[in-house]
């Protein structure tokens, strides 16, 4: 049977493209399978909106929702962590811009293998992808139709749309819309990624304080697990000491390289509050209040996979 695959974050644009797929593709209904890969690093409102697209799915006579979840001898020794931690602690390291393990190990590699078990059932795959040309320079050279990184044929029925288009698509086919978005958030996906940028941590900062908790204990984890192997380095922070200016990072660690100085999740949440320069501090009044509607310019990660 051939498949029409749709790999569904909770972001609007592959909202948009399940809509698309629903509405306007021409696919057979029972042709559509809809996939979440879950790093269990996600805001609840993440996980909502793949129950109400799964409900919107029921409606429109496509199976429900495929939940993904990464598997390995990682995740049987660090059973007791969310998967984005026990990753972290394997690694001994949170990902970074050049080390992007948390895409590989918690979104492609499980969909990968579902994608083997479906070829093993003798069915043809296609899969889809939201993403815009108009988000990245990277997107903006991407064609419609290719090849992906499975060696299935795929397609980016949208990659034209402006964001426009894609709250339009919305309206007109009644998707529900991911409440982040409507709290300021401009992506989707992990809490904080180690992509975001500064507004990304100070909207964090004012709006969910807690996340910003659990990411402190995450790091002392992590430390924790390098010592108890012999490490002469006890922390890991959640971002590269270079995000913020050396004056910002309290942390002193020891490497094979002498003592260093990184950044805690709590001194880039402090610099985050600062002006562009961080020299001058963010005043109340210049605080965003960013509305929904806005365009998304700042699409931390390219891998098509995590928004």
């Amino acid at each position: 049977m051939k498949l029409n695959l749709l790999g569904l974050s909770s972001g609007k644009d592959s909202t948009a493209l399940l809509g698309w797929a629903i509405h306007e593709s021409g696919y057979p209904r029972e042709s559509i399978v809809c996939v979440f890969t879950d790093t269990e690093n996600e805001y609840e409102e993440v996980y909502q909106q793949i129950r109400d697209l799964n409900a919107y799915c029921a409606k429109h006579g496509v199976a429900q929702v495929v939940y993904l979840r990464a598997s390995g001898d990682w995740v049987d020794k660090f059973w007791m962590f969310p998967l984005f931690l026990a990753l972290a602690v394997w690694k001994g390291r949170f990902p970074a811009s050049k080390t992007r393990f948390c895409t590989e190990f918690l979104k492609i590699k499980p969909l990968e293998k579902f994608i083997a078990e479906l070829r093993c059932k003798g069915h043809e795959i296609t899969s889809h992808s939201g993403v815009r040309a108009s988000e990245s320079h990277e997107r903006a050279a991407m064609e419609e139709y290719a090849q992906d990184i499975f060696g299935c044929k795929t397609r980016r029925p949208i990659l034209k749309w402006t964001i426009s288009d894609v709250w339009e698509a919305h309206r007109k086919w009644d998707l529900p819309i991911n409440p982040l978005y409507r709290m300021g958030w401009k992506r989707v996906g992990c809490r904080i990624c180690i992509m975001s940028n500064k507004a990304d941590v100070r909207r964090t900062l004012r709006k969910r304080p807690e996340i910003l908790s659990i990411y402190r204990g995450w790091e002392l984890i992590v430390g924790a697990y390098l010592v108890a192997r012999g490490s002469i380095t006890d922390y890991s922070s959640w971002f590269h000491r270079k995000t913020v200016p050396l004056r910002f990072r309290s942390r002193e660690v020891n490497t094979k390289k002498g003592l260093m100085n990184v950044a805690t999740i709590d001194d880039v949440a402090k610099w985050s509050m600062t002006q562009r320069g961080a020299k001058l501090q963010i005043t109340k009044e210049m605080l965003d209040e960013e509305d929904f509607n806005l365009d998304d310019s700042h699409a931390p990660c390219q891998s098509a996979l995590c928004e």
